[in-house]
């Protein structure tokens, strides 16, 4: 037992050495979460001439960085090269997560955690995995684990951003104001602007308290809200809502991560939202980078429903015709939401009501699909018979195609131009392609092709292969997810 004890200590103090060689300029820069540059680096050498710990941290951080798929041939030569070494598996993981193939990086994970019980790595690339598999209590557990293993990691960057995401998803306020006031302070010297912002954070989260956020309070069991059409591009996830007799317009954005964000001045008055951190951020398809700030509003009244305790970003409209409020339905978790492109509607229901409910419904006119995500609402299909990670983002518009994806697909791809509001020109692509979601198919002579270079997880380097817009599901379908099951329905006229 004492010789197994001296082991494991022997090799946590060598783990680091291993992970970043004899690089402490690198594994300063990887605590800081600054992966590009650290591919800017090693990416100036031969891949032949690195060592096996170089190799493996230049293609973690080409996953982190969402460029995983010029990785991938490179990481399945290692994983015939060295199958047990808990260092691949996890390496594995990571990449293969970042590509959206979820099943591939779990089972990769824990094949590192069976070579290596409570491997450090491997325990870090499990808590975003544990977070889109949406075990969020889980997620936490193994955040505090892998502190307790590593302890010196407490004060990166990198773990900060990452426990933003645990302790937000677990909502555990708490630790989360606690976290913000601890890097206020570590930042005080040598970052004031950053200190400012985590304290101005650390303070909102106080104020708000132990409380369930995004809680909807009504004595119904089921709510209806008709939804409108948006005049500029005809998708129907327009919310009218009133507040002290004015009327804003509200977007129904699943795309949103966020949660909510306020983009008109005088509902953000009437809503008296206290003000947190200032915050950089870009929203959608709107070019640049535009100022705003971390806000918090005890209640939003829609009718006869009331969605308690919001949490989200006050950012400027970016031009006049902007809609004044985008919700994430996504951030409800106790009702079933239902945005229903057939009827348009949005349901909100208990999940009794909407069980009984769907029990209702002929079982080949819907389909229960798993839920990855805890922003918004990931679903494995196969595009042209392979498979793929799709997101349903109703803030987008009809199908759109990874462009490395549609690339492995081998896909025949059509030069185009679009000029966007701001007046910048990009070029992107149209291919055919044939889409399924469970039992139900969706084609396109002429799906979008993009780099979607932006529109990725910053810490995980996760993107979608095609995101679904409204308009591929207008008339046809309606989406539910169900955060009590961890299912997306699509239930189809």
């Amino acid at each position: 037992m004492k010789l197994y004890f001296f082991s494991l200590i022997f090799f946590l103090f060598l783990m680091p050495l291993f992970i970043f060689g004899e690089a402490p300029a690198l594994q300063s820069l990887y605590l800081e979460a600054k992966f590009s540059l650290i591919t800017d680096e090693l990416g100036k050498k031969d891949y032949s001439g690195l060592d096996l710990s170089e190799k493996l941290l230049l293609l973690e951080c080409l996953a982190r960085t969402s460029r995983a798929a010029s990785a991938e041939g490179k990481i399945n030569r290692l994983l015939v090269a060295f199958p047990r070494s808990p260092e691949v598996q996890t390496t594995a993981g990571i990449l293969f997560f970042s590509l959206g193939r979820i099943q591939d990086a779990k089972d990769r994970i824990e094949q590192a955690l069976q070579l290596s019980h409570d491997f450090p790595p491997a325990l870090r690339a499990k808590v975003p995995l544990l977070l889109y598999l949406r075990n969020f209590e889980n997620a936490e557990n193994c955040y505090q684990r892998m502190l307790t293993l590593c302890p010196e990691w407490k004060k990166s960057y990198f773990m900060y951003l990452l426990g933003l995401e645990v302790y937000s998803c677990s909502q555990n306020l708490r630790a989360l104001t606690r976290l913000y006031k601890l890097n206020a302070n570590r930042n005080k010297k040598n970052n004031r602007e950053r200190s400012d912002r985590m304290k101005a954070d650390s303070n909102l989260y106080k104020k708000i308290g132990e409380k369930q956020l995004f809680r909807i309070e009504t004595s119904s069991d089921k709510i209806v809200f008709p939804l409108n059409e948006n005049s500029q591009d005809k998708r129907s996830n327009i919310l009218f809502i009133t507040v002290k007799e004015k009327t804003y317009k509200m977007l129904l954005d699943t795309g949103n991560m966020a949660g909510w964000i306020v983009h008109n001045q005088d509902l953000r008055e009437d809503l008296k939202v206290k003000k947190g951190g200032s915050i950089l951020t870009e929203i959608g398809t709107e070019s640049g980078v535009m100022d705003g700030y971390r806000i918090y509003a005890k209640s939003l009244k829609l009718e006869n429903l009331q969605i308690n305790d919001l949490v989200g970003l006050y950012v400027p409209k970016p031009r006049p015709d902007f809609y004044d409020v985008n919700l994430n339905p996504v951030f409800i978790r106790d009702r079933v939401v239902t945005i229903d492109f057939i009827s348009k509607q949005l349901f909100l229901r208990t999940k009794e009501k909407f069980d009984q409910d769907l029990d209702a419904v002929p079982s080949h006119r819907y389909t229960k699909l798993p839920w990855y995500g805890y922003k918004s609402g990931y679903i494995p299909v196969q595009v042209n018979t392979r498979d793929g990670l799709a997101m349903i983002e109703t803030g987008a518009q009809d199908i759109g195609i990874k462009l490395d994806f549609a690339h492995k697909l081998g896909l025949s791809l059509l030069p185009k131009t679009r000029y966007l509001p701001d007046g910048k020109v990009y070029t992107y692509y149209k291919t055919g392609m044939q889409m399924a979601a469970g039992p139900f198919t969706f084609e396109r002579n002429a799906a979008e092709v993009w780099p979607f270079d932006r529109f990725y997880d910053h810490l995980t380097g996760l993107t979608a292969n095609v995101y679904i817009g409204p308009l591929a599901l207008a008339g046809r379908f309606s989406i539910t997810f169900d955060p009590f099951d961890n299912k997306i329905i699509l239930s189809r006229e």
